[in-house]
């Protein structure tokens, strides 16, 4: 049951528990990160449940037509553009007192429900609220904390971790590339799984980029105005982000006396050269900045004034900066 999906092994076993007992919830959360097989597990639970055999096996009528996206008992709401909107919950609400057509229960699976917004959430709070004991609503999000609360409330939430790089290799081979080209792409696939071959190009120019503003930084406390045309490239900052927080823990783990890990480890050498520069307090220091900073980027803050910032405040060059004062005071005097 659920082999199709790689990783997750202690969420899939908690839903084959539920599938076995007959105790699947009314209203369940996958909630992770993108990429990770959250949907095509909820697809995979919809099609276990209205299993002839309720084990998924793929033979009988029922799963066929679930493979197929054909079953009438199976429905998927998702975005029609960057939202789901007030129709489409109230599509459900209209249809929800129906029986299964053909199956023991219906499944309506919320694709990236954190789109829901206000009217949309509010109209679809309604039929979670008390739906038919033969319905099972399944929320798939990358951002649980979008919901609403009351919302949460009422869903058992089921958190999916990142999938391990050799499950994600596997992936891509069965998706057609060749090994070498498969860990690479593994290696680098952060936010959601990348299958082009240029997305590791990509990061080798980010590589690059950031090992070059971070020498900046530790030999100048940087330059103004240095990130500025990569803070405004929109389309490729959230890889760029990806891999210079990426990149500072690296050297966290030079300093600790540990392996890099992939993808960084192809770039051994002039991590290990940069790393020797600062303290391995100074670069987790750093890292825990970069981090926090991608998670306040939900606000929109200057992103060229924080690089900026980050290079003159980070990796001891705010104490440098603080001593070059007290120096040039004290020369004064």
């Amino acid at each position: 049951m659920f082999d199709v999906v790689y990783g997750h092994g202690r969420v899939k076993k908690q839903l084959g528990h539920m599938v076995k007992t007959g105790k699947v919830s009314r209203s369940l959360a996958f909630v992770g990160p993108d990429g990770v097989g959250k949907r095509m597990l909820a697809m995979e639970l919809a099609r276990a449940v209205l299993c002839e055999t309720q084990t998924g096996c793929g033979t009988c009528l029922a799963c066929q037509k679930c493979q197929k996206g054909l079953h009438p008992d199976v429905q998927v709401i998702a975005p029609e553009t960057t939202q789901i909107k007030v129709d489409q919950v109230r599509q459900i609400a209209e249809n929800l007192h129906y029986k299964p057509f053909e199956g023991r229960a219906r499944f309506i699976v919320i694709d990236r429900a954190e789109t829901l917004r206000d009217e949309a959430a509010n109209a679809f709070l309604k039929s979670l609220e008390e739906p038919p004991e033969y319905v099972h609503f399944v929320l798939v999000t990358s951002d649980w904390n979008a919901l609403l609360a009351t919302i949460r409330s009422r869903c058992q939430r089921l958190a999916f971790q990142p999938l391990r790089h050799g499950d994600k290799v596997k992936i891509l081979m069965e998706r057609g590339l060749e090994e070498v080209a498969a860990h690479q792409l593994a290696g680098i696939s952060w936010r959601r799984l990348q299958t082009d071959l240029e997305a590791w190009q990509t990061f080798e120019k980010h590589v690059q980029l950031a090992l070059d503003y971070l020498k900046l930084c530790l030999a100048e406390g940087g330059v103004p105005g240095a990130m500025t045309a990569t803070a405004r490239d929109k389309a490729s900052l959230d890889d760029f982000l990806d891999v210079f927080v990426n990149l500072l823990r690296a050297c966290c783990h030079v300093r600790l006396g540990r392996e890099l890990e992939p993808p960084f480890d192809a770039f051994l050498e002039p991590i290990t050269q940069l790393a020797e520069q600062a303290t391995q307090g100074q670069w987790r220091e750093a890292w825990q900045e970069a981090m926090a900073f991608q998670v306040r980027r939900v606000f929109n803050p200057n992103t060229a004034l924080w690089f900026d910032t980050f290079a003159t405040h980070q990796l001891g060059n705010f104490d440098k900066a603080a001593q070059d004062f007290r120096a040039r005071i004290q020369s004064r005097g």
